[in-house]
């Protein structure tokens, strides 16, 4: 039985079974009180680590802050953009109909402007 305690422990403190392994019960307890010990100073360091490294309340309020303005940005971006599509597309389809509009009232032998050529030899025959 005390062999399997002794096991238990020095697995559940990761210290390893090595070459050298204390004999006696006081050796033994020694060498537990010490994996205790380092695995406390362990816990230790990382709480202090970790509370040194996070965000205190003014900092936090400055990052949400950031992340807010960047927020806003983006969508105000992606609003621009989508007014100027559509901008683009009603444009598009305001030339479409003048053009189509001016065909009409010009006769079926109007051609659009990069065909000015061909319809300037037409127009005088």
């Amino acid at each position: 039985m005390d062999t399997a305690l002794w096991l238990i422990a020095i697995t559940f403190l990761t210290v390893g079974y090595g070459d050298v392994s204390p004999k006696t019960s006081c050796g033994k307890v020694v060498c537990l009180f010490t994996g205790v010990m380092g695995v406390a100073c362990t816990a230790m360091l990382v709480a202090v680590m970790t509370k040194k490294l996070a965000l205190n309340k003014g900092e936090k309020h400055v990052h949400f802050f950031m992340m807010d303005i960047q927020i806003s940005k983006r969508i105000r971006h992606a609003a621009a953009n989508v007014l100027r599509e559509c901008w683009l597309l009603h444009r598009t389809n305001l030339t479409r109909e003048t053009v189509e509009s001016t065909a009409d009232t010009r006769g079926a032998y109007w051609r659009p402007s990069e065909y000015s050529g061909t319809c300037a030899s037409n127009k005088g025959s």
